[in-house]
């Protein structure tokens, strides 16, 4: 047999099973992680979105008031409940404790001691407890701790107490021209003693002040200052070059602020 003409049969190539590398071969763990994350992230905006839509009614009053619409008794007093009931749920997101803040101190702006003195003092006492939980929330708003200065003062004035309130307010916004305001609402209503107790944050904030804000804003914030407040003023007043300071009462400012005034 002519054996030359044979061809060997073709062996099949030898193949493994190898090892899948990449994307496709992650760990199960990995695979169960990523699943689980996925899963908090679709509740954490569930929730969100429940938290938006139960407080709805208060974030609409809340812009609505800061938008200056003419909102009535019925429906602020509404909204003041929802506001209060933050507290009792333990709320403490910002826009959620924003709007309940606007509410709050709507509240209070339309209160009178004089003719409705029970109404005043629960509105004042709410007002209180709200901006604690508010604080206790976000400690390092400076505006938060000025409206609490500012419910103290109108409820009984403490100088140590409203000193101490008014020095972490400045801590946390030394220059904001936002938190400077309602620090004046206090400055300008505050007893010489209590100025006495705060004379370096009453100082610090008149240089602010002064330095920083625009002639007008000047003018409006130190409009219908007392008594007390007036020599903190004067002094500050000396402190700045004298083309500044008279510009300031070119614009507006009250005459009887001027350093040589009596």
């Amino acid at each position: 047999m002519d054996r030359t003409n044979i061809t060997p049969r073709a062996t099949p190539p030898i193949t493994r099973r190898r090892k899948a590398h990449g994307p496709s071969a992650r760990p199960r763990w990995l695979v169960g992680a990523t699943l689980l994350a996925a899963a908090a992230a679709l509740w954490l905006g569930i929730d969100e979105l429940a938290r938006s839509a139960r407080h709805s009614q208060l974030i609409s009053t809340a812009r609505s008031l800061s938008a200056g619409a003419d909102i009535s008794a019925t429906a602020l007093a509404s909204a003041e409940r929802q506001a209060m009931a933050l507290i009792e749920d333990d709320e403490c997101r910002a826009d959620i404790l924003r709007a309940g803040l606007t509410v709050m101190l709507a509240n209070l702006d339309r209160q009178n001691s004089f003719h409705r003195y029970e109404a005043w003092a629960a509105a004042m006492t709410d007002g209180d407890a709200y901006v604690v939980h508010a604080i206790g929330c976000t400690p390092t708003d400076g505006d938060l701790w000025a409206r609490l200065a500012m419910i103290r003062l109108a409820i009984a004035e403490n100088p140590d107490e409203l000193a101490w309130l008014m020095q972490r307010s400045i801590e946390y916004a030394p220059a904001e021209y936002a938190v400077l305001v309602p620090r004046f609402v206090v400055w300008r209503k505050a007893s010489a003693a209590s100025l006495a107790a705060a004379q370096d944050a009453v100082e610090a904030d008149l240089l602010t002040l002064l330095t920083y804000a625009s002639a007008k804003q000047i003018a409006a914030t130190l409009a219908d200052s007392g008594t007390s407040l007036k020599p903190f003023i004067r002094a500050s007043l000396r402190l700045i070059p004298r083309d500044r300071r008279d510009g300031l009462f070119a614009a507006g400012l009250d005459p009887d602020l001027r350093p040589d005034a009596p």
